[in-house]
């Protein structure tokens, strides 16, 4: 959900869709990709869209243009998990296969640079970041949960 009530979904068939949930009316449709989407989050702000995608790639929109902001290949397997820190100047992304590993990572969302990697256990499935922009936890395909402070 964003700040404003809309919902955005991604889809298998590389779309996103925006959309008022009150009127269940869709209100834009982004065509993302050639595959699927994994994940998708918006800034708290409402500036940013961004969309985790099968085979490692990433992509961001400028909402207040719908234009594409960044698109980059981010990991070496699927995205499962995006989120934005509260100040949504960072985007944090996690992936993995089928029972490997998995890894966690912090990118600038104007560059997309990215400034700092974390190892998970498992396959990285659900990613959160706190309310004071703190702490990132994420949700392990090994059943795990694990916590880390988020540096800068």
């Amino acid at each position: 959900f964003a700040a404003d009530g809309t919902l955005v979904s991604g889809s298998s068939d590389g779309t996103l869709k925006v959309w008022d949930p009150a009127e269940g009316k869709l209100l834009k449709t982004i065509e993302a990709t050639d595959a699927e989407v994994r994940c998708v989050a918006v800034s708290k702000d409402q500036r940013w869209l961004a969309a985790g995608i099968r085979y490692g790639q990433i992509k961001i929109w400028d909402m207040t243009t719908w234009k594409e902001h960044l698109s980059f290949k981010g990991h070496e397997s699927d995205v499962w998990s995006i989120a934005f820190t509260p100040d949504s100047t960072t985007l944090v992304s996690g992936n993995g296969d089928w029972n490997r590993p998995g890894h966690i990572k912090m990118w600038d969302v104007k560059s997309g640079k990215m400034f700092d990697s974390l190892q998970h256990t498992g396959e990285v499935l659900s990613l959160s970041v706190s309310s004071d922009g703190k702490y990132i936890t994420a949700g392990g395909g090994d059943k795990s949960i694990r916590t880390w402070e988020l540096k800068r």
